[in-house]
């Protein structure tokens, strides 16, 4: 049986995922198991502002947002200098932690945000 047998090919139903700061992409993070995390209007406007706060950071240009109280989703654009963007939602990540710990009043709490990964998908394929 020839070699190439082993080697990814692209699907239409389930392309390779190539994530480099061209593009437009969805993006969906959730807490672990579905925690409510941000339960209350204080708690969805940390995840709000940090999100928005931080994309401006990574420069990348928010098209579309929601937040909820176990997930968010966004639609990015990157601009001409954007960061990779692995890097913009891992530090929305660590950053609103911190934030509901502090919050909580639970600074030595470990919190997961993230239940089977980012779910990252490119948009403007064409």
């Amino acid at each position: 049986m020839p070699k190439d047998y082993l080697t990814p090919k692209d699907w239409p139903h389930a392309p390779v995922h190539r994530f480099n700061s061209d593009g437009i992409y969805m993006v969906t993070g959730a807490t672990l198991l579905k925690a409510r995390l941000f339960e209350g209007t204080e708690k969805l406007t940390i995840l709000e502002t940090s999100l928005l706060s931080l994309a401006k950071q990574y420069q990348w240009q928010i098209e579309a947002w929601s937040v909820f109280v176990n997930h968010y989703q966004l639609i990015a654009r990157s601009q001409l200098k954007a960061e990779s963007l692995g890097n913009f939602p891992n530090h929305l990540h660590s950053e609103t932690a911190r934030k509901l710990n502090q919050l909580d009043q639970l600074p030595g709490r470990t919190m997961k945000l993230l239940s089977g990964g980012l779910r990252v998908v490119r948009v403007d394929c064409g």
